[in-house]
């Protein structure tokens, strides 16, 4: 028996919907996509290795490596922050921090508590 000529590439394309801070539920795990706004619906292509991010022309936007595959994500920090720049206090619910190294983290951490003790004194000063 001879294998086909033409490839079969199996995926699964789900249709979803990003939180307030344009990030998406991907394999239980909430992922930020810089690419996209708030509440913009995008499509999630399944692969078994990869998950795509389409737009709605399914153009790739973005593409990430699954769960279970142990690469690091790609990600622009920049882009990651100017969305937080306006809205500090977002950063509380948002997952970015997840995505920064120690030191980073315990910087935008003690810059939080700082915000809040100014702010709940009446001055805020950057």
């Amino acid at each position: 028996m001879e294998l086909p000529h033409v490839r079969y590439e199996a995926f699964r394309l789900e249709s979803v919907k990003a939180n307030g801070y344009g990030e998406v539920l991907v394999d239980q795990k909430t992922l930020k996509v810089p690419s996209i706004r708030s509440h913009e619906r995008v499509w999630l292509k399944y692969w078994w290795n990869k998950v795509d991010v389409l737009n709605d022309s399914y153009e790739v936007l973005i593409s990430l490596p699954r769960g279970y595959i142990d690469e690091p994500i790609p990600i622009d920090l920049q882009t990651l922050l100017e969305s937080l720049y306006n809205k500090p206090k977002a950063l509380d619910y948002s997952s970015v921090l997840l995505y920064f190294p120690a030191r980073q983290k315990l910087f935008f951490n003690l810059w939080k508590g700082k915000v809040a003790k100014q702010e709940s004194a009446g001055s805020f000063e950057c």
